[in-house]
């Protein structure tokens, strides 16, 4: 009698999820499109998501999807760990991110 199995069943999800929009072809086309950082000029490494996936919620922005190309730049790894540990810099990122796209965000 296995009792991990007997007394903590492992649940059975009752949906299938949906597959991400964020693709490595979605990736290669953002690297293509910016080349470099946006943010310093160096060579880029990561593409960030300018509005986080944690505090993403579709009413308060222009796009439906959190993976639209607009929600996504390319960053060298210092300045993607910057904006993931700073507010004032993420923000900045966001208004950059506006400048060439369009508001991010919804006016109420």
């Amino acid at each position: 009698m296995n009792l991990a199995t007997e007394f903590h069943p492992v649940p059975v999800p009752k949906f299938k999820s949906k597959k991400s929009t964020y693709t490595p072809a979605l990736r290669d086309r953002i690297k293509e499109r910016d080349q470099y950082c946006q943010s310093c000029g160096a060579p880029g490494d990561e593409v960030h998501h300018v509005i986080p996936r944690g505090r993403f919620y579709r009413k308060w922005y222009t796009f439906d999807d959190v993976n639209d190309e607009r929600n996504l730049m390319y960053l060298c790894w210092r300045c993607h760990h910057r904006a993931t540990t700073d507010n004032t810099e993420l923000e900045r990122l966001i208004r950059l991110q506006e400048k060439q796209f369009g508001n991010l965000r919804r006016e109420f």
